[in-house]
């Protein structure tokens, strides 16, 4: 008898922690009226047919991919592999934590993340944190949403933007 069988892992709205278990009870298995050798059921949850685990499995691997879609916290020890060496179109978000405009911003990135995935890679660097980056790319003020393609920075958008204006520049580098 399996007890993960009888959970799911979802994700949680961005008020909530990331993750977080919901409770599904499973259907009872029809057991014969206790044959001879057949065992009396020990407990309520059964071990999943195949059928189940399956469906269990596309259900995990949806919810996952977008979770992994989501924007990756970048640092300077990492700038190098992430961002200068990727072969896909990069945005790179500075932040800090004490800035407002940085949290609406957000929730543009992490829509563009799902939205071109495995197109876009998308990270975010904190600029208390990691004030290496941000001088070396001249960042003055925060938010800064810096595109770059094949190691090269191609464009810099600083300040609060309309959705609409993050995805014409997007274009022009797809």
């Amino acid at each position: 008898m399996a007890m993960e069988d009888s959970f799911r892992l979802s994700s949680a709205s961005p008020k909530r922690s990331l993750f977080h278990l919901h409770y599904f009870p499973l259907p009872m298995k029809k057991q014969p009226a206790n044959p001879k050798n057949s065992p009396s059921p020990v407990s309520p949850l059964h071990v999943a047919s195949a059928r189940d685990r399956s469906r269990r499995t596309q259900l995990f691997i949806c919810r996952a991919k977008n979770i992994v879609d989501a924007v990756v916290e970048v640092t300077d020890d990492t700038w190098k592999e992430l961002v200068l060496e990727s072969g896909t179109l990069v945005l790179v978000k500075f932040w800090a934590p004490s800035c407002g405009p940085c949290k609406v911003v957000e929730a543009v990135m992490v829509d563009i993340a799902r939205e071109f995935a495995g197109k876009v890679a998308c990270y975010k660097i904190n600029t208390d944190d990691c004030l290496k980056m941000a001088s070396q790319y001249g960042v003055r003020s925060i938010p800064t949403i810096i595109f770059f393609k094949d190691g090269k920075q191609k464009e810099c958008i600083t300040g609060a933007f309309r959705k609409s204006s993050l995805y014409t520049t997007l274009d022009k580098y797809l």
